[in-house]
């Protein structure tokens, strides 16, 4: 389980709507889904501002949630 730091008893990541006190944590491949959407959505925010930003969204929506 990802912590922030080593003596930190909150997951990094808790499902949507749970509390601290309920140490079930994300799974990863929900915290990838995650991600992705919010990169997906910076993306398309620059394609809508700026024409030249393009480039620019192309990258972030290629943009991995792995280490």
């Amino acid at each position: 389980m990802l912590r922030l730091a080593p003596y930190e008893d909150t997951p990094l990541g808790l499902p949507i709507g749970a509390a601290a006190s309920n140490e079930r944590a994300q799974t990863c491949a929900a915290l990838h889904a995650i991600l992705k959407n919010v990169f997906a959505g910076a993306a398309a925010r620059l394609r809508e501002r700026d024409d030249a930003a393009s480039a620019r969204a192309d990258l972030l929506e290629k943009a991995s949630a792995h280490s």
